[in-house]
């Protein structure tokens, strides 16, 4: 093959490259990957959730913040299922309340404190079934 000939096969591969890659890309939003760590934002800018998405659901530890980038609540998911705890804070930075999951369904001690951090409430659940007490497939943290 001449040099010539080289040459146009190199840049016309090259400039198929140029228009497919972006083209491959339309329709994914750079703001939701299908894998990956998101950053949500408020208009502002602050950063308002954060975490990781792994095939289009969230995984792991999710942290939502207030405005002000204060931690607002602490989220486990598996496979974008809430699954470990829940927890929520007061502005003031103490815990408002601590909630479980067991693969989407409410599971374990739900907790409630008021803002100086005393217990207000405690409410039990069994695989998404709210009980009176807690049974031996409960485990009490305390």
């Amino acid at each position: 093959m001449s040099e010539q000939k080289t040459y146009l096969y190199v840049m016309k591969n090259l400039l198929y490259l140029l228009i497919l890659v972006p083209a491959l890309s339309l329709g994914q939003s750079s703001k939701s990957p299908a894998n990956g760590f998101v950053q949500n934002q408020f208009p502002s800018g602050a950063v308002q959730s954060e975490g990781l998405v792994v095939e289009g659901q969230k995984e792991g530890l999710w942290i939502y913040f207030f405005p002000d980038g204060a931690v607002r609540s602490e989220k486990t998911y598996t496979k974008g299922l809430l699954n470990g705890p829940e927890i929520w804070f007061h502005p003031n930075g103490q815990i408002g309340w601590q909630e479980f999951y067991k693969n989407g369904a409410a599971h374990g001690v739900f907790s409630y404190f008021d803002a100086a951090g005393n217990l207000t409430l405690q409410k039990y659940f069994d695989n998404g079934v709210a009980i009176s007490a807690p049974t031996a497939s409960i485990v009490l943290i305390k």
